[in-house]
């Protein structure tokens, strides 16, 4: 019984001394994990195979052996300490990637490109147009087909024709060169009376010449035999300045101008060299039959 008693206690002591053996190993490797940055392994408590034995079992020298990871000198043991992998403290450097190979986060954002651009030259100034001064012209004049029937005109148009271009007995061509002369086709070769200028004949006028306040009577004889008479009165002349950068249009009758181009077609060639200043009223050009005998 002795012997046996013995053999346990010899037992006993050979694991205490193995196992504060290992504890100073696991004291050494656990120092030299710390210092490596090494994350530590959990060890258990090497007081676990004492208590499965019958409970804690006390060194040699009456003091229970110290457990890793509790205080030196406290006879409670502490539960074992995991400790977690160190991190490094500053971040890895990241790795320039190129466009195509960018993390998810920029790929969702579009690429901006750059590209060299040449910048469109400035347009060129619009040039001013130079001004300039015209003289215009205003031709009052007077028309009646009976002594109760008289039309006005106060600035007839170039071309103007009276009663009608339908039935046409004069047309107005417009002014002579020294701005005050109106010059008048007439129709059918009429008998001509008053205080204008006739050409050839006054019994065979077919250009009138007239002076503001000059009075007309033509006479025209019909196809029945009969005559008849209108009045044509040349009232006054406005002369006025346009400053411009072209000369102002010309107050044109439309079928004035048909009728003249008909009739220069056919009877007087000489209406075809018509030509006007820029006022468009003024006759720089017309060539009149000479007087009669």
């Amino acid at each position: 019984m002795l012997g046996l008693v013995g053999l346990a206690l010899l037992g006993i002591v050979l694991l205490i001394a193995f196992t504060g053996s290992t504890h100073k190993r696991n004291a050494a490797r656990s120092g030299s994990t710390r210092a490596s940055g090494a994350p530590a392994a959990s060890i258990p408590p090497v007081n676990a195979p004492a208590a499965a034995a019958g409970g804690s079992a006390p060194s040699a020298h009456g003091k229970q052996p110290p457990v890793l990871g509790s205080p030196i000198g406290s006879g409670t043991p502490a539960p074992p300490v995991s400790r977690s992998p160190s991190l490094p403290t500053t971040p890895p450097a990241s790795t320039p990637t190129s466009p195509s190979e960018g993390s998810s986060a920029n790929a969702t954002a579009p690429a901006t490109t750059h590209s060299a651009t040449t910048p469109a030259p400035a347009p060129a100034p619009t040039p001013t147009p130079a001004m300039h001064t015209y003289t215009t012209y205003a031709a009052g004049l007077l028309f009646a087909t009976s002594a109760t029937h008289l039309r006005v005109v106060k600035s007839a148009p170039r071309f103007a024709t009276f009663p009608a271009a339908r039935h046409p007995v004069v047309t107005f061509l417009g002014l002579a060169a020294d701005g005050r002369t109106a010059q008048f086709l007439l129709y059918g070769r009429p008998r001509s009376v008053g205080d204008g200028s006739c050409r050839p004949s006054p019994d065979a006028c077919v250009f009138l010449s007239m002076r503001p306040g000059d009075r007309e009577l033509i006479t025209i004889a019909r196809a029945d035999g009969g005559t008849a008479q209108y009045g044509l009165g040349y009232t006054s002349v406005t002369r006025g300045r346009a400053r411009a950068s072209s000369p102002p249009d010309a107050a044109v009758s439309a079928a004035g101008q048909w009728l003249i181009d008909m009739v220069a077609g056919r009877a007087l060639p000489q209406l075809a060299s018509l030509k006007y200043s820029a006022s468009g009223l003024l006759l720089t050009h017309l060539t009149l039959p000479k007087p009669a005998a």
